[in-house]
């Protein structure tokens, strides 16, 4: 099992994300986020709607590529972030990879879950 375990500093924030492997097994990885990346995260899931706004079917794939592109990014900047996952797994349906966005989905529940708790 793989498990990243990092400390806080005053401006930065622990954030845990599910890594999963091909056999449908999730891991717990924690990351230290800082603020900085958190922000970046933000801003980028509000660039992706933007893209998914101006999206269009009948228009070329380009705003949604560039909605995945932004997307994918605030994920790796901010693996906590189910607004960025929620989106992400949209997308991916949007473009026919339902097993991506069923994955996706999933992470936005386990987050939302863990927030719970």
């Amino acid at each position: 099992m793989l498990l990243t375990v990092a400390s806080a500093t005053a401006d930065k924030v622990t954030d845990v994300a599910m890594v999963g492997d091909p056999f449908r097994f999730f891991y717990r990885v924690f990351k230290v986020v800082s603020k900085a990346e958190t922000e970046e995260a933000e801003q980028r899931v509000r660039n992706a709607r933007m893209y998914l706004d101006n999206y269009t079917a009948d228009a070329d794939k380009k705003s949604l590529r560039r909605a995945e592109e932004e997307l994918v990014r605030a994920v790796d900047l901010f693996p906590g972030s189910a607004e960025a996952h929620s989106m992400l797994g949209t997308v991916y349906t949007i473009k026919g990879e339902r097993n991506r966005g069923s994955q996706e989905i999933e992470r936005y529940k386990q987050i939302l879950e863990d927030r719970r708790n």
